[in-house]
């Protein structure tokens, strides 16, 4: 089933990181969807930031979201988590429930 799951994440997301054991998980990819500035966040600070942190607009949130709850759904002996991090990139952590 790990192999379905990485199939189903392939054919949504361009997965350039795998890392697996028996049991589980872990992938990435990296600008998938739409990404902005957050709001509270400036750069204008003149700070030595390079001003790399974006967040998933709320539209691709959503669209993220909703794909990943079907994910879950459909595999349901699998825990299914994402996380978004500095540079654009999406993580995924699948593992097989106990």
């Amino acid at each position: 089933m790990l192999e379905e799951i990485k199939q189903e994440l392939d054919r949504k997301f361009d997965i350039i990181v795998y890392e697996d054991t028996e049991n589980n998980f872990t992938a990435g990819c990296r600008n998938w969807g739409d990404w902005e500035f957050p709001e509270d966040e400036s750069c204008d600070d003149g700070e030595d930031e390079d001003c790399d942190y974006e967040e998933l607009t709320s539209e691709s949130y959503n669209e993220l979201r909703d794909f990943m709850k079907n994910l879950q759904n459909h595999y349901p002996d699998f825990s299914i988590d994402f996380y978004t991090g500095e540079k654009n990139y999406i993580d995924f952590d699948i593992a097989r429930k106990a």
